[in-house]
């Protein structure tokens, strides 16, 4: 019997050996393409800081927004401990 697992990715999502899911565990479909940024990717908290501007503008707030100002946060956080860790995308 395979052993389940999960990994978490962000706070609304999570990688399971059935796939990506939701927070409500929903099943991401297999054809909806999903992208990932890393904390190591110097480009990537520009993203994530213009996402949050253009939600906000928007009017998306709660548990999406609450979301978004944790990953930047923890993006801030990775850059100052592991500046030799950054850099540019391949």
């Amino acid at each position: 019997m395979e052993k389940e697992f999960a990994y978490r990715i962000g706070v609304k999502y999570r990688a399971t050996n059935k796939g990506i899911v939701n927070e409500k565990g929903d099943l991401i479909p297999p054809d909806e393409p999903i992208v990932l940024f890393r904390a190591k990717d110097t480009l990537a908290l520009r993203l994530l800081l213009e996402y949050e501007t253009d939600c906000c503008a928007q009017k998306v707030y709660g548990f999406h927004i609450a979301g978004i100002r944790d990953m930047i946060r923890d993006f801030i956080y990775f850059r100052a401990r592991n500046p030799a860790r950054m850099k540019l995308p391949d």
